[in-house]
């Protein structure tokens, strides 16, 4: 996703662990929590669409922000939320 987002050059980036991953968006390095939520602060009416478009593809983004990746789930679930997270960014984030 990481490569996705810089090749379109949006100001999103992805930070993951093992199972667990956010999407932060700003490309910056993000130390804390206060760093982040200022530097999405422009971007929260574009996030709170992005939420509700992935809503359309049955995904819900959880209030913290926090994904959790299950390990019994199948390829398909996975490019199933990598494509619609994919729409629904090229939709909101991308300007025309």
């Amino acid at each position: 996703m990481n490569d996705y987002f810089y090749k379109n050059d949006l100001d999103i980036k992805v930070y993951h662990f093992q199972s667990v991953a956010r999407i932060v968006f700003s490309r910056k390095n993000i130390r804390d929590r206060v760093q982040r939520d200022f530097l999405e602060k422009k971007k929260s009416k574009k996030i709170l669409i992005l939420i509700n478009d992935l809503k359309k593809f049955g995904i819900k983004y959880p209030s913290n922000g926090i994904l959790f990746f299950n390990h019994s789930m199948k390829i398909k679930e996975i490019d199933h939320f990598i494509l619609s997270l994919k729409k629904s960014i090229n939709r909101i984030f991308i300007k025309n």
